[in-house]
This record gives structure tokens, sequence and C-alpha cells, in this order.
């Protein structure tokens, strides 16, 4: 598969079935709580966790995906591994939706590691936003030295981003917002209605609130303060 490193180990152990998820840790009789930690109602397996739980369920169909595979409660969860390996593989596919569903499932783990361990919270729209992101960036990197030998940076947001230009004669910024323990951090990038790259910044703050979505209020604060 071509894709980063770390999810090629991270899908060998889904199929190695070596993940900690409350089934397996059950059965090798590490802890007796086998119950999703998400959901609060079933046995957390690996289909469960990464797929038929409500929460992935709403980043499945939020992605909107051509394969609808991943919301299909009929097919198996081998059948759905399969298929995200197919995606990565599919020359059919633009680069970028070739690595959205790997990193969906990626974020889906990190998401709940987050909250089984550091007991915090994330919407699911947070969640695959994220995903997106860093398919996109993966996919930028990936391929910028193989099919993009001596293409503009101009020419590589056209094809791979999912940037919609401003009305002409404005600029744009991105910003995203992220928190660690006590801090919140926040990054933005201006550009012009064409994508040219004006400026950018980065800074922290102090959490002032406990919800993601206070987190990305804050950064658009700083962006906004910035410009």
């Amino acid at each position: 598969m071509n894709t980063a490193p770390k999810l090629k180990h991270f899908l060998w152990r889904v199929l190695s079935e070596a993940m900690p998820v409350g089934s397996i840790l059950k059965r090798r009789r590490v802890c007796q709580d086998d119950v999703c930690k998400r959901c609060c109602v079933v046995e957390e397996d690996m289909e469960h966790l990464f797929f038929s739980c409500p929460y992935p369920k709403s980043i499945w169909r939020g992605a909107g995906l051509s394969d609808h595979t991943f919301i299909d409660p009929n097919i198996s969860f081998e059948l759905k591994i399969k298929a995200i390996i197919s995606s990565v593989n599919n020359t059919a596919l633009n680069l970028i939706d070739r690595q959205q569903p790997i990193w969906i499932l990626w974020r889906i783990w990190k998401s709940r590691n987050q909250l089984v361990y550091g007991q915090q919270q994330s919407s699911w729209q947070m969640d695959l936003k994220h995903a997106k992101q860093e398919a996109q960036e993966w996919t930028l990197v990936l391929y910028k030295n193989k099919e993009n030998c001596g293409v503009s940076p101009t020419e590589m947001v056209r094809r791979y981003s999912q940037w919609q230009k401003p009305i002409q004669g404005y600029v744009k910024i991105n910003y995203d917002g992220s928190r660690r323990l006590n801090m919140s951090t926040a990054g933005w990038i201006v550009r012009t209605d064409q994508g040219i790259f004006i400026g950018g910044g980065q800074s922290k703050r102090e959490v002032l609130g406990s919800r993601s979505l206070e987190t990305e209020l804050q950064a658009l604060l700083m962006a906004m303060q910035h410009t």
C-alpha cells in the first residue's frame, strides 16, 4: 500500500487482532470491562469500534465516499478492511480519495484513545475534518516529487486541494485549532483568490473552555486579530 508507514503498521495490528480493544483485552484476561466507552451499550470489538458504533457511523456517512461498503451493516469487518486496502490501490480514484478511508480508520482509533485515556471528548465532525486534512497533507507530500516534478505550488493547490476560491479581489484565511493539556494552539494561512500564499501564523493561549468547538473559536479569534 502506498500510504504512511505508521498506517501500514496500524493496519497490520488490526488484521493481527493486536489492538487493545475491550473484547480482545477481556479474552486475554487483561480486564473484565469490555463495554464500548463511546456508547456504553455493547461490547467493544473492532467491528463495533471502527464501523457499527453510532460515532464511527456518523463519520463514515459524513465522509461522502463513493464506496458504501463502510456503512453497510451486512458486510463483514474483513471485507470492509479489504475495501480500505483496495481504495488505496484504486487508480480510478483521485489521489486524496484513495487515502481518505485509511486515515478515517486511524482518526477513529486516535479519538477513541483520547476518550479512554485522556478523557477528551471530540465531535465526529471534528474527527472527520482532521482525517481529511491528514489524508490531503500526506498525499501532497507523497506525490510532490513523483507526479508533480516542476509543478508550481498554485497548480498543486488546484489539482489536489479542496480549498475553495474566495470572491475575486478578496483574500481568504484558513485556520485550525487544537488543544493539548491546558493550552489551545492555532494556525492560519492567508492566500489570494488564486491560491497564492501571502502569509500565515501560529499562536497558543490558555484553554478557556472544555469543548473542541471553543478551541476552534479561539483559533478563529487569533487569526482575526492577526489579520
